[in-house]
């Protein structure tokens, strides 16, 4: 399984790679054949990662796996594994994104109720009045799942994470290890550490960009970040 982790991973960054080169080249049929073969990959990704969580899931209900550390390396590296799948899929649509008038309420609890069950010890507080906005449903989503994924991965345990609206802005606030160069956080590959892909906020500024929302973000080492959204 762990060996069939690592191939997904690096298949992924071979895509990438095949995609910045050609890029380059500005061949449009190359670029073409390389975003359906991509669309391809991403699609059969899919299946393989869904059955691994779901088969983890199952093993966690049995007595010894609980606790089990390799096992919880597997979950996590099948959850980063598909968290990539998931930017891949919203970023390729990144140039013909449709926008529409969506409660981002809705979105936002979806997206928590899941990572709540991902950080149990996490508490995140959520502000729910209404707020509506013009935007693509799947890239938004993909924003806030990278921003809210990374409030909780990158904070204290029993840390809280919240996360209000005011004038049209979505403001994503943790309490967590901070990040030590705030300008830096959006460009592609920067990491402030070994773990991460050093992808996810690059996504999260390129599909603002294209949905025309501004993202910042203010943060203090070891007290915390707030990105804001504003649409």
């Amino acid at each position: 399984m762990l060996v069939f982790l690592s191939i997904v991973g690096l298949s992924s960054s071979l895509v990438f790679f095949y995609l910045w080169q050609s890029s380059k080249k500005r061949d449009a049929k190359t670029l073409q054949r390389l975003d359906n073969f991509s669309q391809d990959i991403i699609h059969d990704i899919n299946t393989p990662i869904t059955s691994i969580l779901l088969n983890i899931k199952l093993l966690e209900k049995k007595e010894g796996f609980t606790d089990n550390k390799n096992l919880q390396r597997i979950k996590a590296s099948a959850q980063h594994i598909q968290e990539i799948q998931n930017n891949l899929t919203v970023l390729l649509q990144e140039n013909a994104l449709k926008v529409q008038k969506i409660n981002l309420v809705a979105i936002i609890q979806e997206v928590v109720d899941t990572h709540r069950k991902i950080y149990p010890s996490i508490v995140i507080k959520v502000d729910d009045e209404a707020f509506y906005v013009e935007v693509n449903k799947d890239a938004i989503t993909q924003v806030i799942t990278n921003l809210v994924s990374n409030a909780c991965k990158y904070n204290h345990k029993n840390g809280v994470v919240k996360i209000y609206s005011n004038a049209q802005k979505l403001f994503i606030e943790d309490f967590g290890v901070g990040i030590k160069n705030p300008k830096e956080v959006f460009k592609r590959s920067y990491k402030e550490s070994k773990d991460g892909h050093g992808i996810g906020l690059d996504i999260v500024k390129r599909l603002c960009d294209a949905m025309d929302v501004e993202v910042r973000v203010k943060s203090k080492n070891s007290i915390g970040s707030i990105f804001t959204l504003k649409f």
